[in-house]
């Protein structure tokens, strides 16, 4: 009878098919033509207060009309409560003598307002045409916008009752991961703002501005249009103090205390739902992979 517990191969005969293989993969890898990325060129300015510009385009991009404009500014509050409310009234009838919101101001010019914020930055994102028919209204109407925006009372009102002692999700895990809990404002001062407290957020941004981004094709013509409107709109903007590497040497929140590692490194974090698929948990592992 033949022994059942003796391997199907001896050691050396398992070392030489693993070798093999990984011999077979390296050939492979070097056989395969190598897929050439495409290489963004990157053009650097400053608008006429200081402010640097970057302008990012591609080979690829040529024949494109979208284009990108990201206004980004450092936060100077850790009033999560009051940066999202400030946000939510610029995105609104914030026109002077308007009722309509920006985006549907701007959905006729083919062009799109976006905000985004977290515990370090703020972000005025446009979306619009490169197309001289289109841009040049678009960013007349966002200079106007820009320059002096109107937060209105009725506007404010009906915000905070639809929000009233709703504290995000985001705003929770930020306060907990990132903020200093000796420092942190009690809970009602963190919910209830004012609309005079929105209104001098707003400038007081204008003091922390970081970087302008523009991503997309320009021809001369465009980029002179996007390079006087952005000074314009940036004429009152001051370049912030603050460091991007200074939040390193910020007090850390207890749990970053007790756990030195990826937080202290990126001091970010991405909040998730629940798994609750298969496909869902393969996913996060392959993205965590990453």
């Amino acid at each position: 009878m033949s022994d059942s517990n003796k391997p199907l191969f001896s050691r050396p005969v398992l070392a030489a098919i693993m070798l093999f293989c990984t011999l077979a993969i390296w050939l492979l890898n070097l056989a395969v033509p190598s897929s050439k990325l495409p290489t963004p060129h990157i053009e650097t300015w400053t608008t006429t207060s200081g402010i640097p510009v970057i302008w990012l385009k591609q080979e690829q991009w040529k024949n494109s009309n979208k284009l990108e404009i990201r206004f980004s500014f450092r936060s100077v509050t850790t009033n999560t409560t009051l940066i999202q409310t400030t946000l939510a009234m610029l995105m609104s009838d914030s026109l002077p003598l308007s009722t309509a919101s920006i985006n549907q101001r701007l959905t006729p010019l083919a062009a799109r307002a976006s905000s985004y914020y977290d515990h370090e930055n703020q972000t005025i994102g446009l979306t619009l045409s490169n197309e001289p028919k289109y841009l040049i209204p678009t960013l007349t109407l966002v200079s106007n916008w820009l320059k002096n925006p109107v937060f209105k009372h009725r506007t404010f009102d009906n915000w905070q009752r639809q929000h009233q002692n709703n504290l995000p999700a985001q705003h929770q895990l930020e306060r907990v991961l990132f903020l200093d809990k000796n420092k942190q404002q009690n809970a009602s001062e963190m919910v209830n703002v004012s609309l005079e407290q929105v209104s001098n957020y707003y400038h007081s941004l204008k003091t922390s501005a970081a970087t302008i981004f523009i991503i997309g094709e320009m021809s001369p013509g465009a980029k002179q249009t996007v390079q006087n409107a952005i000074n314009l709109i940036s004429q009152d903007y001051r370049l912030s103090n603050a460091s991007a590497e200074s939040i390193l040497y910020e007090p850390l929140s207890t749990v970053i205390q007790k756990n030195e590692g990826d937080l202290w490194q990126t001091r970010s974090a991405m909040a998730l739902m629940p798994v609750s698929s298969v496909k869902e948990w393969i996913s996060l592992q392959l993205w965590g992979q990453i």
